[in-house]
């Protein structure tokens, strides 16, 4: 005959697997089970007392069969029980024990269950909703008073592992995919130091495009610098009437020399990309295309734009038609453009590189390696197995961290 289980018991037996239910789902207590063998004990002996109570009442054990599989998922151990019924009688022990679990996770996490049991509400909330909000209005209402009761009943009895099942989750595919997440983390820290090459091929025009496009910015920068200078040189030497009749000098460019500020930073950008990746076969064979056509259409978009561009390249024969029906300040006319036909021969011969730089954009397009899918899977099931086994160091594996360093 089974034996009734009391409320006392059945408080425990709620509060045990309601603490290891958050245990298995939370990312931050599965990353610390994962590496913290103290942390495994602690738990191992709260999910005896859950087993106890489950064979000693004949309770259902679908939630041991759960416990033993993601324990094993992610910390690649067996569960091991103490058998002693000893161990189980003193039901102040018992409380003291599962009552620890709060208090190790508090001291090592700085979080209590109740944050991280906050947390994991609001993360199923979220999802619901956007399920909610693919279906009709029917069931959208059906499902938003059936996630409203669950949530009633959350806070009463229903326990986090219990809402995850329900979407069709278990806690095994949990475990499973911190372990994936933490494979892709480590696999895109080896691409970026080097370690591993993740591409087909090693295509020997790529390095010549990436070098020769470096050069052609270069030239360009300087070509801007000449073209600057040249026309600060000629700045307000020439007069034109205002509306009044008064002459005023005309001033082509301004004293602070946008355009080529924006040239020195992407030059930097270009320069900081090369040098910092020219040791790493992954940046050195593969040229990021869509930032070097951004670089050189933004370039190419202000240059076209400018004030001087637009009036001594597009409207320079009106503009000299206009000075040439002014009386003064014509003796200086014949020297103020020589200047500028130096000028807009420089202007085009940088137009003639943005379009080479294009080219070049095309070119590294057609002949960049594709991505070594199956050498990618291969790492990624390799570094999964070898976190199960603790061959990896997953204490720093939280996030991917750091900004993008190929940016040519």
């Amino acid at each position: 005959m089974t034996k009734m289980i009391s409320d006392e018991i059945q408080s425990i037996y709620d509060d045990a697997t309601k603490k290891i239910d958050i245990i298995f789902l939370s990312s931050q207590t599965i990353d610390l089970l994962h590496k913290d063998e103290n942390f495994q004990k602690i738990l191992t002996n709260v999910i005896g007392i859950v087993n106890f109570i489950t064979l000693h009442y004949d309770l259902d054990t679908k939630n041991i069969s759960h416990y033993t599989q993601a324990y094993h998922q992610i910390t690649n151990k067996n569960l091991k029980f103490d058998d002693n019924e000893n161990s189980y009688q003193n039901l102040t022990d018992i409380k003291d024990t599962i009552n620890y679990l709060n208090v190790y996770i508090l001291n090592t996490l700085g979080k209590s269950f109740d944050q991280i049991e906050l947390e994991l509400k609001n993360n199923t909330k979220d999802n619901n909703s956007n399920i909610d909000s693919s279906n009709n209005d029917n069931e959208q209402l059906s499902s938003e008073e059936t996630f409203q009761s669950n949530d009633d009943h959350f806070n009463q009895k229903l326990s986090d592992e219990e809402l995850l099942r329900r979407s069709g989750v278990t806690m095994h595919d949990v475990a499973d995919q911190l372990i994936q997440n933490q494979s892709m983390i480590y696999l895109q820290r080896n691409i970026r130091k080097g370690k591993v090459f993740i591409y087909d091929s090693k295509p020997k025009i790529i390095p010549i495009i990436k070098y020769l496009a470096f050069i052609l910015f270069i030239i360009i920068f300087i070509l801007s610098i000449a073209n600057y200078a040249i026309l600060l040189s000629q700045n307000g030497k020439l007069q034109l009437q205002d509306q009044n009749g008064d002459l005023k000098a005309f001033g082509f460019v301004s004293p602070v020399p946008f355009q080529q500020i924006l040239l020195g930073c992407i030059i930097g950008i270009i320069c900081w990309s090369i040098i910092r990746n020219i040791k790493n076969d992954n940046n050195k064979y593969f040229l990021s295309w869509g930032w070097m056509l951004f670089y050189t259409l933004f370039l190419l978009v202000i240059n076209l734009v400018s004030q001087e561009s637009q009036f001594l390249l597009f409207r320079y024969d009106s503009f000299l038609s206009q000075l040439k029906t002014i009386d003064s300040n014509l003796s200086y006319l014949e020297t103020w453009k020589s200047f500028i036909q130096i000028f807009q021969i420089l202007e085009y011969i940088s137009f003639g590189i943005y379009v080479l730089l294009l080219v070049c954009v095309v070119i590294g397009s057609i002949y960049n390696p594709k991505k070594d899918v199956n050498r990618i899977n291969e790492l990624l099931n390799q570094y999964a197995n070898e976190i199960r086994n603790g061959q990896i160091d997953t204490s720093e594996l939280s996030t991917a961290g750091g900004f993008g360093s190929q940016l040519f």
